[in-house]
This record gives structure tokens, sequence and C-alpha cells, in this order.
């Protein structure tokens, strides 16, 4: 091997080496540091390991063989997660719309606001729902509002679970442009100009609600004196709505809530005008499903109070949905 160049030094090859050693690696498993439980095959149930470096091939292998202390290398295992399910022997009449007390199993993930379903594990006709107003998970005591039942008598063989409450109904539009006293009717008079039967068993829930709502609208004239309307609900005797609107503002809103609370009552609000002007009376009264039958009658009225002949008003639009 040579070299042409004065920077160029000469190469020297050196004496081959002694051939390299071969090494052989080995890994043991146990349960404990101290090599209790060995294995050379791995498990979940041997968290420590230890490994051991051999000249030549081990035909057979013993916790003496590796050294100690055993390191851990699998992590120790988590707790279990708080569930749902859960089961009580508490004595419970099935009930509705009252709270209930009873002790659960220990450390669940219920908290204030879940929607529990408790079943007999006898017969899952018998069931209770309801809202958990609290929840001890050290103790098991836990307060649930109850909604919704089936079933009836007394048992203590209840099984839990988070459950769903039930939906509601569709949701149900009417929008309506309502037709109008005719120009040159009597004015002052309080004229129906049309009524809505919404089906009662469009409310089949507690908590369902159907909002009415109807707008006064005239698109023409500046009223001298003011209009008015109102809703009637159901009979004479119930929720009647009345607004009245100013000579400026020609825009109002009436709007009647029905809120089903019990299987057989219902609270009837009238809300306050809506938008710009006006006034509105605002009632409330818890009324029973006898009133309702098999249709909530919705009258809708309007009336011109004063005595400048010929006002037209131009729009009354009504229209009601459930909402929940």
């Amino acid at each position: 091997m040579g070299c042409d160049t004065e920077d160029c030094a000469e190469l020297v090859r050196g004496p081959k080496g002694d051939p390299g050693v071969s090494s052989y690696l080995y890994f043991a498993y146990a349960s404990a540091s101290d090599g209790t439980g060995f294995s050379l095959v791995p498990d979940d149930s041997l968290p420590y390991i230890s490994s051991v470096i051999l000249q030549k091939p081990a035909t057979l292998l013993t916790v003496n063989n590796f050294p100690k202390p055993f390191q851990r290398y699998l992590g120790a295992p988590g707790i279990d997660g708080r569930g749902y399910d859960a089961t009580s022997s508490t004595s419970l009449t099935i009930v509705k719309n009252v709270g209930i007390t009873l002790t659960i199993s220990l450390n669940k993930a219920y908290v204030a606001g879940s929607y529990v379903r408790i079943v007999s594990r006898a017969d899952a006709t018998n069931f209770m729902e309801g809202f958990v107003i609290g929840y001890d998970p050290s103790t098991g005591v836990m307060l649930v509002a109850i909604n919704n039942s089936g079933g009836s008598g007394t048992f203590s063989d209840w099984n839990l679970s988070i459950a769903g409450r039930a939906g509601t109904n569709s949701v149900i539009i009417l929008f309506n442009d309502l037709s109008q006293p005719n120009s040159g009717d009597t004015l002052g008079v309080l004229t129906k100009i049309k009524t809505d039967n919404i089906p009662a068993n469009t409310l089949k829930n507690d908590g369902d609600t159907i909002s009415i709502m109807a707008v006064l609208k005239d698109l023409s004239t500046v009223f001298t004196h003011s209009p008015f309307a109102k809703i009637r609900v159901g009979t004479a005797s119930l929720m009647t709505g009345f607004a009245s609107f100013s000579s400026t503002n020609q825009v109002a809103v009436i709007n009647i809530t029905i809120d089903r609370i019990t299987s057989t009552t219902y609270l009837v609000t009238t809300s306050q005008a809506v938008g710009i002007g006006g006034t509105v009376d605002t009632l409330s009264e818890i009324v029973t499903a006898a009133d309702f039958t098999a249709v909530i009658p919705v009258e809708y009225w309007a009336q011109t109070n004063g005595d400048a002949g010929g006002i037209t008003l131009n729009k009354l639009y009504a229209e009601y949905k459930q909402i929940s």
C-alpha cells in the first residue's frame, strides 16, 4: 500500500484481533423483589423483572442465576372507576311526584342531577325514576325526586342504573294569518277570530310544555285609541291573556304556556307582552285535566276600542308549539 505524495503517510495494517465472545441475555419475572413467583415467562401477575448476561447458552436457569432485588417494571393496578350499577335493600313503596330516601351501594358515580331508574329485581314492571337530589358515596344514602313510576307495592330488592328521561313529543307548529273584523264593524266590541283545538294528549309527560303565542299587528293604521287582543285557554273559567297596545307601537305579543306538572294537573301562565309597547295581564293558575278533556281549546279575540270608524286590524298571527 503506497503513497505518492509528500503529505501522505504510509498506512500500516495492524495485527488481526481475537474472535469476539458471544453473550446471551436472559430475563426473569417475579411477583416480588426477592424473586418470589420466579418465571422466565412474562405475566401481568409478575410485575418485577431481572436480567443476566451469560457467555454460554443456558439450558436451565433458576432464581439464583439472576441478580436481586428484582425491579418493578409494571405499574400497580389502578382502582376501579365508579360505576352506576347498584343495589338497595331499603323497603320502599312505589310512589310518584315525591322524594324518597334509600341506601345503595357505596362509591358509585351518581351526583346531584343524575337521572336514576330503580327497578325491583323480582318484577321489572315495578319501578321508579327520578332526579338524584343528593348521594353520599361513603354511606350510600341517596335522595331521589321521583317523577315517573310503574307498578305498585312495597319492595326491598332494588337494582339501580343510570337512565334517560322519557323523551318529549314531536314539535307541533301551527301558524295562522287569522281573519279580522271587517272595516265598518261596530268598534269597541271584542270579536272572536278563531278557535284552535290542541289535542290534550300532546302533553303526555310531566314537564311537557306547550307555548301559545298571539301577535296583534296592524300594518297601516296609527290608532287614535288603543286596540286590544286576548287569548283564552279552555273554558271561560280558565286562563285569559289580555293585552293592550299603544297608539305608536302596534306590535305586541301575548304568550300563554301550559305545563303539565302531574298526571292530572296543569300550570297555565300568561307572560308579559314581548316587544316594544303594550301591556298584558300576568296570570297564573293550576287547572285539572278534566278542564282539558280531549282537546285544549284556545280562542283568539281582537277589539278596537274607540270612535274612529273604519279602523281595520290587518293581522293577528297565532302560533303554538311544544317546547319541552
